[in-house]
């Protein structure tokens, strides 16, 4: 992709490309955060699958690795209501409008918690069933499923927190809530799983997403003096 638009870019008459130095301290920090928050966000999603590969059999990541991403269907709505509600905070947040940003996050939270709650509900009434469409023998992974979608519920249920922080210039908040979380989740893995096998791996996992936003709703009420639940 990146030769195709060089090729077209200077396919185009009168064309040229130029450097030139570039400093804005401000967003270098910021991005650098925000890298760093990224890495811990994939070690929170995706080390009790990587550390489960090593430590169980075959059978047991496969039961996980379809629990954790049925558990995430449930987060869905979260994403699309991040795209939607972003910009709004950071422009909200440029005018001054603590006022808007809190009406807007409860609001988004409330609408999130609503849509996501019958699928909540279906998951753990009927775990079994869900799980069966995976095909014969994964049922065994329905008490993973229940584990792992209260995790995923939480997540909804403490609404846009890490874009509430994002999008209001507190990327040092998210980058610490992601290490510390991060790094919970690497020690309860490896601790559960060694106990508890792959029940203790979703256990693992599930507690590290509730870490994760339980960290961030601390941050939220600190920096901008409110909570968006409730």
């Amino acid at each position: 992709m990146f030769f195709a638009a060089m090729f077209m870019w200077f396919g185009q008459r009168h064309t040229e490309l130029t450097f030139k130095g570039y400093k804005d301290s401000e967003l270098t920090t910021a991005s650098m955060n925000l890298w760093i928050a990224s890495i811990m966000s994939l070690t929170v999603q995706w080390s009790g699958i990587l550390i489960a590969g090593a430590m169980l059999t075959a059978e047991d990541v496969a039961l996980l690795t379809a629990a954790q991403r049925t558990a995430m269907l449930t987060s869905f709505v979260l994403m699309v209501v991040n795209m939607v509600v972003a910009p709004r905070y950071a422009r909200l947040w440029k005018e001054g409008n603590i006022d808007g940003i809190r009406n807007l996050a409860k609001w988004a939270t409330r609408g999130m918690v609503a849509m996501v709650l019958p699928v909540v509900a279906i998951m753990l009434i009927w775990p079994s069933d869900v799980m069966k469409v995976f095909g014969e023998g994964y049922e065994q992974a329905a008490i993973l499923l229940s584990v792992l979608v209260v995790g995923q519920f939480v997540n909804v249920a403490s609404g846009t927190v890490g874009y509430l922080l994002h999008m209001t210039g507190h990327e040092r908040e998210v980058k610490n809530s992601m290490i510390y979380s991060g790094v919970c989740t690497l020690v309860l893995t490896i601790t559960l799983i060694h106990l508890y096998g792959v029940l203790g791996a979703a256990v693992a996992v599930s507690l590290g997403v509730v870490i994760l936003n339980l960290t961030m709703l601390v941050f939220v009420k600190k920096r901008l003096n409110f909570y968006p639940v409730g």
